[in-house]
């Protein structure tokens, strides 16, 4: 209550046009402080890659040896975990911080990808449509573990973060 107060107060003694609620958000340093930050994190969650994996998970899963209905089958395994460990983030962000979480998740993505990317190098079977089992394995182990460690980290976060940081004021330009 005391908060929405003294943003009546301010907003009524600060000019209420479009132009300079947008300029508030590079003048006024904590609210530039929370553009940087909301920028940031929403590039780091479009550039950690899951909008590649979510989109070519058939085809890395086909290329690393599965066939076309087990790499299917193992795409909408990706799917279905990254649905299922985004609902721990409802009761994590409030309890861990939404910082620690990106801090967690971010490395932990970082090394689940290269896992699944080295477990190319795992040489195929003689019969040059099959994987090896170790590669079939590590290539599914490395992108679920990646999904797993996404969905209540790098996933939400972004998002219940920008909601939050800004003032009333400019909230709205700030998302």
């Amino acid at each position: 209550h005391i908060l929405l107060d003294a943003e009546k107060h301010l907003s009524a003694s600060t000019s209420s046009d479009a132009r300079c609620a947008f300029l508030q958000l590079f003048t006024t340093p904590r609210i530039r402080r929370a553009v940087i930050a909301s920028l940031i994190l929403m590039f780091m969650q479009q550039f950690c890659g899951i909008n590649v994996i979510a989109y070519y998970s058939s085809s890395i899963f086909s290329e690393s040896g599965f066939s076309l209905t087990q790499a299917l089958i193992a795409s909408f395994g990706f799917g279905l975990i990254n649905f299922v460990f985004a609902f721990p983030a409802v009761y994590t962000i409030d309890t861990f911080g939404g910082r620690n979480l990106v801090l967690t998740s971010l490395p932990l993505m970082a090394v689940f990808l290269l896992l699944t990317g080295f477990a190319f190098f795992i040489p195929m079977d003689a019969d040059a449509h099959s994987g090896s089992k170790a590669r079939l394995g590590v290539v599914a182990l490395g992108i679920y573990l990646y999904a797993i460690a996404y969905s209540p980290g790098l996933g939400p976060v972004p998002w219940t973060y920008a909601a939050e940081v800004y003032p009333l004021r400019v909230r709205d330009l700030g998302m």
